[in-house]
């Protein structure tokens, strides 16, 4: 078998690819991703770039937003998985066909293969899932940073005032979504507990 593509079997080819689409120098790729630079070049230069992504940036630009590069990575990371179970596929189907004819240097090469296209596959799923969650966890603290939210859970608290029993409630909802102790003046939720007499 030949050598392989090190930019293609990278975990985050996809990021990758959009840089070199997007017309970033192949050093900074390098430095940034720790590829030989080497490898970069061949990659872009031998076609290995989806043509999904180069006509995203028909004239290599770099200021695309971040919403179109969010999507385009989910797509990308999308295509990154079909791409390892495809190849998975071929390189079943080529163990079967040297155990069939005993070929077992070549059936020995085949299983490292599948070993690493398994383990590469578990690591890029790891890597999308860590990313997903730390985007949501950026956009829920982003939304209980926010001066609207912080306003309106005050505002919330002190309507419940005259009924401390629901107030309490509602503050223990509320510590539930945010991971703080209850708190009943919206501002500074790790520093203010709920009294038990309240």
């Amino acid at each position: 078998m030949g050598q392989r593509c090190r930019t293609c079997d990278h975990p985050e080819r996809s990021a990758i690819d959009i840089e070199i689409a997007r017309g970033i120098d192949c050093r900074s790729i390098s430095r940034r991703f720790t590829l030989p630079y080497s490898s970069l070049l061949r990659h872009r230069n031998n076609g290995h770039v989806p043509a999904s992504i180069r006509e995203a940036f028909p004239r290599h630009r770099a200021d695309l937003s971040a919403e179109a590069l969010a999507q385009l990575r989910a797509d990308e990371s999308a295509g990154v998985l079909l791409h390892l179970a495809q190849q998975r596929s071929t390189l079943l189907r080529l163990q079967d066909e040297a155990e069939r004819k005993h070929w077992r240097p070549l059936m020995l090469q085949v299983t490292r293969e599948i070993h690493k296209n398994i383990e590469l596959t578990g690591r890029t799923l790891g890597m999308f899932a860590e990313h997903e969650r730390a985007v949501t966890q950026v956009q829920n603290l982003a939304i209980l940073m926010s001066p609207e939210y912080v306003a309106l859970r005050g505002d919330l608290i002190k309507a419940l005032s005259p009924h401390p029993k629901a107030r309490a409630a509602v503050a223990e909802v509320l510590r539930r979504i945010e991971g703080a102790v209850p708190h009943f003046t919206g501002k500074h939720p790790p520093q203010i507990e709920a009294r038990p007499d309240a």
